[in-house]
């Protein structure tokens, strides 16, 4: 499959708009913003936003909700985590953001999860720190979904989920 030019956030203007309703000290500059990759799965190209950081006690992988992406995970939440010493991904899923699609693909709700615990498993892969699900919306629910498929150790149990919406007083554990 031929790969199209990658297109990357850092080159669009719409993210940069969003944060004008934000105060100054937590928009992000082109000093501030995440490194951009794409991650290879099952034919899709999927582009994550990270902030690097091997001393970090923890990864923190943030999950988006229906009708963003990950860029405005890290635009709310990542960089802050992030300054806090965490080394946070923020991923587009399948159908958002910069994600590109294997052609022919029309992704399910099973196909995000599948996504998730696989990207879990290479994460493992490349370094043993624990891994902290982090879910927006129906990203929370996502968020639920994979911990509950994960081998046991490999993920955090999360103790709260922004499940659509409802809080959940406590999580899988």
């Amino acid at each position: 499959m031929r790969k199209p030019a990658d297109a990357l956030y850092r080159d669009q203007r719409a993210w940069r708009d969003l944060q004008e309703y934000l105060p100054e000290r937590l928009r992000l500059t082109d000093e501030t913003a995440p490194a951009e990759e794409f991650w290879e799965w099952r034919g899709h190209r999927v582009h994550l936003d990270r902030y690097v950081n091997p001393d970090a006690p923890a990864k923190i992988v943030q999950h988006h909700g229906v009708g963003t992406n990950g860029r405005q995970m890290s635009l709310i939440v990542g960089a802050r985590l992030a300054q806090r010493g965490f080394e946070t991904v923020a991923l587009d899923n399948l159908g958002y953001g910069l994600t590109q699609l294997k052609p022919g693909t029309v992704p399910s709700y099973e196909d995000w999860v599948d996504l998730v615990v696989d990207f879990l498993t290479y994460e493992l892969s490349r370094d043993e720190r624990p891994i902290v699900l982090y879910g927006l919306s129906a990203g929370g629910m996502l968020t639920y979904h994979v911990a509950a498929r994960v081998p046991q150790g490999n993920v955090a149990r999360n103790r709260r989920h922004d499940v659509l919406g409802s809080a959940q007083p406590k999580g899988p554990r």
